[in-house]
């Protein structure tokens, strides 16, 4: 279990370093920016892809653990098909909290005009903090389902 729990948090610190790398290669010019059109239409549907992907993807993420229909297996006897469902579940809610990430860097770096990037990103780093995955949440996510489905089974 240990192994699995350790692979999610190497693909979780590769999307700090991912994020981090592609701020830094932006800040020193390495990185083209401003390569979106300077238009206020442009900038009206940046900043909404922004607000569209931070709060969409903050929500999803931060809820994908105890949303009913994503969780049930969880609570299962079955050690083994728990273990996975969390592993998949942990994977996705990093994979939304990349793809918001990288919506806000895109139209950060994009438009250097616009600021509600900036908060964007700043929403997704707080949220990134309470998605780490870890053999804690695992067990308390464990616990919690099993108790709920012997109290509906009772």
């Amino acid at each position: 279990m240990k192994a699995f729990i350790r692979t999610q948090r190497y693909l979780y610190f590769t999307l700090w370093a991912i994020v981090i790398l592609w701020v830094t290669l932006s800040e020193s010019d390495i990185l083209p920016t401003a390569y979106l059109p300077d238009t206020p239409e442009a900038a009206y549907w940046g900043s909404m892809a922004v607000v569209v992907a931070t709060l969409g993807g903050t929500f999803l993420a931060l809820r994908l653990m105890v949303m009913k229909p994503f969780v049930q297996r969880i609570g299962q006897h079955d050690e083994q098909a728990a273990l996975q469902q969390y592993v998949r579940l942990a994977t996705g809610r990093t994979l939304i909290l990349a793809i918001a990430a990288a919506s806000n860097l895109v139209v950060y770096y994009g438009m250097a005009t616009d600021t509600s990037a900036t908060y964007g990103l700043l929403i997704i780093a707080i949220a990134m903090v309470f998605c780490l995955p870890s053999e804690g949440e695992y067990r308390s996510l464990r616990q919690r389902h099993t108790a709920s489905n012997n109290t509906t089974a009772s």
